[in-house]
């Protein structure tokens, strides 16, 4: 998960981050289309931080179709995550990576 850089979330590429609070995305779109391929960074769409809550209901998220660059639709880290109804397509690293405690 280093490669995401999100031991370093002021170094984290990424369309949204969620620090702290709450996160509630309805009908949304997001796409990754287009990012330049960095070869030492994978570029999320939605990130969330420890302790943060997302809640995702009917939202697409697209990866990158033009560069080929390292993308991936959600990154958790040890945070409350919610995908109702939502589609990820073309994503090289993975559409939903979550690093969680039991």
């Amino acid at each position: 998960m280093k490669e995401f850089f999100a031991h370093k979330p002021d170094d984290l590429y990424c369309i949204i981050l969620v620090r702290s609070g709450t996160l509630r995305m309805n009908g949304c779109v997001l796409s990754l289309d287009g990012v330049f391929k960095e070869t030492h960074k994978k570029v999320p769409c939605v990130a969330s931080m420890p302790y943060s809550k997302v809640e995702i209901k009917d939202c697409q998220f697209k990866g990158d179709t033009t560069n080929n660059a390292d993308t991936a639709g959600l990154l958790a880290i040890n945070s409350n995550v919610k995908v109702t109804n939502s589609t990820f397509a073309y994503f090289k690293s993975g559409a939903v990576m979550v690093i969680a405690q039991p």
